[in-house]
């Protein structure tokens, strides 16, 4: 992993699934206030917003791969989300994107925080990690 100093320049990336819904702009919106509001108590300013309306299982979303894009470019230090879904629909998706940014040297931080939530998704990833892990063990 990439050792950082603190980071200063954190983005936010916030995602609906679709327009139809009466009030996805303003859940959009409500998302963006949530992580401005985290930026604030950490003490920093939101440099960058990505946003997308789509489908989160999807890798076809504009904003998360430019999102992606600056990471890579070390344009962005600490990404700011509302919710691990809102980052991505599906464990093995989440999971990649969170193992390339850790690689980076980049932590993602949820307004939801290490409640509840955030535990039974940690512990849904290590379970589905587990029997593969075993699997490639055993090859060795």
């Amino acid at each position: 992993m990439i050792q950082r100093q603190a980071p200063s320049r954190p983005a936010m990336y916030v995602r609906s699934a679709t327009v139809s819904q009466d009030d996805e702009w303003g859940r959009i919106e409500e998302q963006a206030a949530a992580c401005r509001q985290l930026a604030e108590s950490l003490g920093m300013e939101v440099t960058a917003e990505y946003r997308d309306v789509g489908d989160g299982t999807s890798w076809d979303l504009p904003g998360l791969q430019a999102m992606l894009d600056a990471v890579r470019r070390h344009d962005v230090d600490l990404v700011l989300c509302e919710r691990p879904d809102r980052l991505a629909r599906g464990l093995a998706k989440l999971s990649k994107i969170e193992t390339e940014l850790g690689r980076l040297g980049v932590p993602v931080h949820y307004v939801a925080g290490d409640g509840p939530e955030r535990r039974v998704l940690t512990a849904a990833l290590a379970s589905q990690e587990a029997p593969m892990r075993a699997a490639r063990d055993e090859e060795a």
